[in-house]
C-alpha cells in the first residue's frame, strides 16, 4: 500500500489532513507532530512514498529543514514535499530546503483541501507537482 508521512506539529491538522487523504486516496498515512519522533517512525516503518514536512516545530529545536534532512538521508527515494502556512518567518526557512534537498511541491496548507489532495494525488503520481 502506497504510504505517507505527514508530520506537522498542529495535532489537528496530522488528524484531519490525515483522515482525507485515507479516505479519498486509499493510503496509509502516518502522521507524527514532532520532529523528535521522527528517527523512531523511520526505523520501525522504514521508507515512505512520500513525506508531507511542515517546516515550523516552535515546541522543538529542531524544524522541518532537519526533518527532510533526516527524511532523505534515511531514505533518499521518499519524495519530499514541504506543507506549510507560507507565514513570511518560514520563507528563508523554505528556501534553505528548496536549495539544499530535493523537494518535490510545496503544498499551501491555506489552500482549498480539494487542490491540495489532487497535488499529493499527482507527487504520488509522478513524483512532483506544480507549485
Amino acid at each position: 500500500m502506497t504510504s505517507i508521512l505527514l508530520l506537522d506539529d498542529s495535532a489537528l491538522v496530522n488528524d484531519l489532513f490525515a483522515a482525507v487523504l485515507r479516505s479519498q486516496l486509499a493510503v496509509e498515512v502516518v502522521p507524527i507532530a514532532a520532529v523528535a519522533e521522527l528517527p523512531g517512525v523511520l526505523d520501525l516503518h522504514g521508507a515512505f512514498d512520500l513525506a508531507l514536512v511542515d517546516l515550523s516545530f516552535p515546541e522543538e529545536r529542531t524544524n522541518g529543514l532537519d526533518a527532510a534532512l533526516t527524511i532523505h538521508l534515511a531514505h533518499p527515494g521518499t519524495t519530499l514535499a514541504i506543507i506549510t502556512q507560507g507565514d513570511a518567518f518560514v520563507g528563508d526557512l523554505l528556501r534553505d530546503v528548496w536549495e539544499l534537498l530535493p523537494v518535490a511541491s510545496v503544498i499551501s496548507k491555506s489552500a482549498p483541501i480539494d487542490f491540495q489532495i489532487g497535488q499529493v494525488r499527482e507527487l504520488l503520481a509522478t513524483g512532483s507537482a506544480q507549485i
